[in-house]
């Protein structure tokens, strides 16, 4: 079951009732995913914290792993738009440190993207590891945020001495998120530190001498 499979399985409404009935039921999702986590979860609860009966839930939703995969796709879009916000729009700035003040948005917004909802980020996290359809997703996910950071990448080309965008798009990508992942888990008030290191390494990475 991929991504793409998810999608397809599950009901998505067109008229305004029932496109409010399904966020009810993605939101309830993610909230009880968050608390209890996915095994210790049911299709049933997650029905009466959305405020709708266990028929409707499985008119929208055939099972709780179509629905799971639909929350963590639902995340991810968010943390992308939030990551990717402005841009990609039009030309960047033409000042001498525009791509320093890129790679510092970047950070900062993916720093913020991962503040939507902690609890389910590590729930998801952990799924990757044990489930393939799970980890099927996230990397189609992340795939898709490599790809929109190429894009702007590739709008500083006079700023970044970059051979290869969507290469240095997936490091810039992977380097964060681990430095970000890290800080999550283990931050021991070297979270400001830690994240100027990392901005001054993608500098150096990007920026030529």
């Amino acid at each position: 079951m991929s991504g793409d499979r998810a999608k397809r399985d599950t009901r998505v409404p067109v008229q305004k009732r029932g496109i409010r009935t399904r966020e009810r039921i993605l939101k309830a999702a993610e909230r009880l995913f968050a608390k209890k986590g996915y095994h210790g979860t049911n299709s049933n609860e997650i029905a009466a914290a959305a405020g709708v009966s266990t028929g409707s839930f499985y008119a929208y939703f055939p099972d709780k792993k179509l629905l799971f995969l639909e929350t963590l796709r639902k995340y991810n879009q968010d943390v992308r738009e939030k990551i990717m916000e402005g841009t990609r729009e039009g030309e960047p700035p033409a000042e001498p440190d525009a791509g320093r003040a890129l790679i510092r948005r970047l950070i900062g917004r993916a720093l913020a993207a991962h503040e939507f909802s902690p609890a389910f980020h590590r729930e998801a996290t952990a799924m990757i590891f044990t489930d393939t359809d799970t980890f099927k997703l996230q990397a189609g996910e992340d795939a898709r945020i490599i790809d929109a950071l190429a894009s702007s990448l590739a709008l500083y080309a006079d700023s970044f001495g970059i051979r290869d965008t969507r290469s240095a798009a997936l490091v810039i990508f992977r380097a964060t998120e681990g430095v970000i992942h890290h800080l999550r888990m283990h931050d021991e008030g070297e979270r400001e530190s830690v994240l100027e290191e990392l901005a001054v390494m993608l500098e150096r990475y990007l920026l030529p001498v």
